[in-house]
């Protein structure tokens, strides 16, 4: 009974506040244009584990599927560990390869690289990226692990150890807060995992270096002549040649070229399954695809359908440029020889990627600040109720999107505007009755002219009795 009486207690107290709190607790906030769903083909990535699609510039998302669930990355790890070796290191560099290489395991995608190769860190880079080389991601995290502890003399362990403390800090960093990385390359680990959202932050962020995007958009690569140091002071010389495993990039040979991809990055483990990571550009438009636990064919058709998706229905939209003229309209309440038109100009820009069909749906709305202006009652002018100096923020122009609030930009003022004052006033009075003003100076005149003939009359009179 008590129980029972308890639980009846807790319903009544509770369900009134819930039902409180869902009707009257306001949601408020700046949505993107592209926050509102959009229905994309049912085929999307059906049998991928997890997927995502977003713009390169803004990083809006267009599309996701289980996008912030755990998945392993395998390969596709690399997008970070180069990013790091960009960031930390010197390409012109020369990196001797160490025992580190002997750490991969035997099943590893290799760059073959040979301990004793004196190679430069930009070959290093190419060997990690193209032909997804584990000994090219350990030997440039021992690199990066020692440089940034200052310390050559570092272990092999602690200075992977140090670049993986590294990986996970930059992960966070760009917002990648769902991701644990435990080694530079993705060989499977339970501990190193990400999500699709986390790997399109790290891409995103990757392609905007200049070195990273000509690296993931090359297709084929030849080192130059490589010395590889022998016992007792020998030397030979290698070449290494290598071919990109992202068949989006080679229209020669396979029949999943697609001809606006611009890189990234393939990945495989048996845990993983095969993911892909992958951009393009079309029409000024840049994208960013993630599909994570596919199938070997189904990445590349998921990749490619994301793609046509984003490029059929998306494009950047300059909804306001700095300096446009937002509203002109005519004023009262302003100062004699004042401007008697105001106009209002975007004191910044927005632009966003959006829909195409919602570019016509976008509506403005202009709300003024009433330390300066009021609307008259009809709308079709605006008082001023305080100076205005150009370049003086006035109001704000409000952009909706099917009752989104989507952006919100400063209008400042195109002309100074001084306030009418009570002297202002007597002059206008004065100027617009002109004609009767001159009529009472006159009677004003020409009393004052009897007044002071009558005075002098009366002086005369005066005199001539004292005569």
């Amino acid at each position: 009974m008590k129980k029972s009486l308890f639980r009846s207690m807790i319903k009544q107290i509770c369900i009134p506040i819930l039902i409180f709190a869902l009707l009257f607790v306001p949601i408020s906030g700046m949505t993107s244009i592209t926050a509102k769903a959009y229905n994309p083909p049912s085929n999307l990535c059906t049998d991928a584990k997890g997927a995502i699609l977003i713009d390169g510039k803004y990083g809006n998302v267009l599309f996701e599927k289980n996008s912030n669930n755990r998945l392993y990355p395998a390969s596709t790890t690399k997008i970070l560990t180069a990013l790091l070796i960009i960031e930390n290191g010197d390409l012109d560099d020369t990196v001797t390869v160490g025992d580190e290489v002997k750490k991969i395991p035997w099943d590893s995608s290799k760059a073959n690289l040979k301990v004793g190769e004196q190679i430069p860190l930009r070959d290093i880079l190419m060997g990690l990226m193209l032909p997804s080389g584990n000994d090219a991601a350990l030997t440039g995290a021992v690199y990066i692990g020692r440089k940034i502890n200052n310390n050559s003399s570092v272990s092999v362990d602690d200075a992977i150890s140090s670049f993986c403390k590294l990986m996970n800090d930059r992960a966070k960093q760009l917002g990648a807060s769902n991701s644990n990385f435990t080694n530079p390359h993705g060989y499977h680990d339970p501990n190193h995992y990400t999500t699709a959202k986390d790997l399109a932050i790290i891409a995103r962020e990757a392609m905007k270096n200049q070195t990273f995007r000509e690296v993931v958009a090359t297709n084929n690569y030849k080192t130059g002549d490589i010395s590889v140091l022998g016992g007792e002071g020998s030397k030979t010389n290698i070449t290494h040649e290598w071919a990109n495993s992202n068949c989006l990039l080679n229209k020669t040979i396979n029949k999943y070229y697609y001809p606006y991809a611009t890189g990234i990055k393939t990945g495989y483990t048996s845990d993983a399954g095969y993911c892909l990571v992958s951009s393009a550009s079309k029409d000024g438009l840049d994208l960013i695809s993630v599909v994570l636990n596919s199938n070997e064919k189904d990445r590349w058709v998921y990749s490619k359908g994301l793609f046509e998706y984003g490029f059929n229905n998306f494009k950047y939209h300059d909804l306001v440029s700095k300096e446009d003229i937002i509203h002109t309209s005519k004023v009262e309440g302003q100062g004699l020889n004042q401007p008697d038109i105001l106009h209002a100009i975007a004191a910044e820009e927005f632009n966003d990627i959006v829909n195409k069909d919602d570019i016509n749906k976008i509506t403005q709305k202009i709300v003024w600040d009433d330390k300066f202006i009021s609307e008259s009652q009809n709308g079709e002018m605006l008082k001023i109720l305080s100076s205005i100096s150009k370049d003086q923020i006035i109001g704000k122009a409000l952009y909706t999107l099917d009752e989104n609030h989507i952006a919100e930009i400063n209008l400042k003022a195109g002309e100074d505007i001084r306030k009418r004052t009570f002297a202002d006033d007597i002059i206008y009075f004065l100027y617009k009755n002109y004609k009767y003003f001159i009529a009472f100076l006159i009677l004003i005149l020409l009393i004052r002219a009897k007044l002071h003939s009558k005075k002098r009359k009366r002086r005369k009179r005066k005199i001539s009795k004292n005569k």
